[in-house]
């Protein structure tokens, strides 16, 4: 599920700031349509299967038993965008000029190997750095209607003593599993939309050349 916003400050004449907030998903056509030439896109995007167990396991990934891989590949399969799927969305966008202003790639481990490593990915796709954030808590987006002002990505100033807040919420039992069938057994394709999926490289029935299975 995916979320489009679009802004225009009230008696002022100028073009409205649009925001898409991607959520979980796959690589999909329906965000290629929705997203062009957008202001800001916040899209998810993980690591390669063999990088995610990894660094769940704090292990070396030639030290990562394949079992463990192939799960991770399922479920980054399932509900995931990889960082060298992001590529080929990115790519796709610049290659009709129609690139967002700033993609803001949440849901992803950040620290500077994998920050390190996702660029790579990117730049065999070769986008520019600047048209990409990865964001860090308390980051903030600056963005006008002027479509030649660069969005300006800030840091929020908190107080370092203020209370955290105070949940409301009692919850009496545990949700069944994100994903299920109608029986409530785990299934992590039950729930899943194949018809705009973008399928990788090599899948059967795919002639086209997207990205890498492996996620780089």
């Amino acid at each position: 599920m995916s979320f489009k916003v679009e802004f225009a400050p009230p008696g002022l004449n100028v073009l409205p700031i649009t925001m898409i907030y991607s959520g979980d998903t796959r690589p999909n056509y329906s965000m290629l349509d929705l997203a062009k030439g957008i202001d800001v896109l916040v899209h998810e995007v993980v690591m390669p299967p063999d990088q995610w167990a990894a660094h769940n396991l704090g292990i070396p990934v030639d030290q990562v038993p394949p079992p463990l891989i192939d799960t991770a590949r399922t479920i980054i399969n399932s509900s995931h965008t990889t960082q060298g799927a992001l590529g080929y969305l990115l790519s796709q966008w610049m290659g009709e000029d129609a690139l967002p202003r700033l993609t803001c790639a949440t849901h992803f481990q950040a620290q500077d190997d994998t920050v390190a490593l996702a660029r790579q990915s990117l730049d065999a796709y070769n986008i520019p750095r600047s048209a990409y954030t990865f964001p860090a808590d308390f980051m903030m987006v600056n963005v006008t209607s002027d479509q030649k002002t660069a969005p300006v990505v800030r840091r929020l100033d908190v107080s370092k003593y203020a209370f955290a807040g105070q949940g409301t919420g009692v919850y009496s039992s545990l949700n069944r599993a994100k994903y299920h069938d109608t029986a409530g057994n785990g299934d992590p394709y039950q729930q899943i939309d194949d018809e705009t999926w973008i399928p990788y490289t090599g899948y059967l029935g795919n002639d086209k050349v997207t990205y890498n299975e492996d996620g780089y």
